[in-house]
């Protein structure tokens, strides 16, 4: 698990993150106006995005909700999902695909649920971005 500083930036559409152009490297350290704050990622492709997120001045929430998405015969809650961010100017769910074959099937297996049983919900099932573009 990684924790890392992240600036919390204006609202925009995150469809500019996903762009070549903002997968420079983030100095997490610099001092910004909306203020800082501390992140503990589970994953470090989860960093990497949000770090794309930052600096495409994209606003996010990392795994803000838990979602039921199965439930047994008699109405018993059975499985839950959390996506791994909240756009909050898109109220949209991101999710980044993972590349153990197995995970990502389970999380592949969840959105469908979550999108079956929640269709106002908004989620999308993305490639992470690529680790290499952040240098140390």
């Amino acid at each position: 698990m990684s924790t890392t500083q992240f600036e919390q930036p204006p609202n925009q559409h995150f469809s500019a993150a996903l762009s070549p152009s903002c997968f420079a490297r983030h100095d997490s350290s610099h001092p910004d106006a909306h203020g800082t704050r501390q992140v503990a990622f589970l994953d470090s492709s989860d960093e990497a995005f949000a770090r794309a997120l930052d600096e495409c001045g994209v606003a996010w929430r990392y795994k803000p909700r838990t979602f039921a998405v199965e439930w047994d015969d008699e109405g018993n809650f059975v499985d839950s999902f959390t996506p791994a961010f909240y756009l909050p100017a898109d109220d949209r769910y991101v999710t980044l695909k993972s590349t153990d074959r197995a995970s990502a099937a389970l999380d592949a297996r969840s959105v469908r649920l979550l999108r079956q049983n929640n269709p106002t919900v908004r989620i999308d099932f993305i490639d992470p971005p690529s680790l290499e573009r952040f240098p140390d």
